[in-house]
């Protein structure tokens, strides 16, 4: 997680095409999102950190969400990159990675699942590719 929020801190500063960027910016957010379902499924409710942090930063102390806020943060990562994936992105080879998560992990009472997945289905069947907390809130 750490090194997911080092790029994003950092990616604006790379010398590429926009649709490169924008690659490396959608996998980076799935695996964020990997990353957190897996600590989620393990530890319950966790903080959530979604920028670089130093050794002293006061963020380090931040109360844990709850397992249904730290979900729509995952869901907000994976949608995200699904957007990218509609405009144009192509496939990436997860090596049964999402598949082995999606058999095995635990069944979790999530408050907002049902609104999720609606949401989720709602943005697929658009074929969405924009959103209102996406990329642009870290453009200048």
């Amino acid at each position: 997680i750490r090194l997911t929020n080092y790029f994003m801190t950092h990616y604006k500063t790379v010398v590429g095409s926009e649709a490169d960027i924008n690659k490396y910016v959608g996998e980076n957010r799935f695996f964020r999102a990997l990353q957190y379902a897996g600590l989620m499924r393990t530890f319950g409710d966790l903080p959530w950190v979604d920028k670089e942090l130093g050794t002293d930063s006061p963020e380090l102390y931040d109360a844990k969400l709850k397992r249904y806020e730290i979900m729509d943060k995952i869901i907000e990562d994976f949608d995200f990159a699904m957007r990218l994936f509609h405009l144009g992105r192509q496939k990436i080879a997860l090596k049964f990675a999402g598949i082995v998560f999606h058999l095995w992990h635990n069944d979790l009472h999530m408050q907002n699942k049902k609104k999720n997945f609606d949401y989720y289905y709602q943005k697929v069947e658009q074929k969405a590719v924009r959103c209102k907390q996406g990329m642009d809130q870290y453009l200048d």
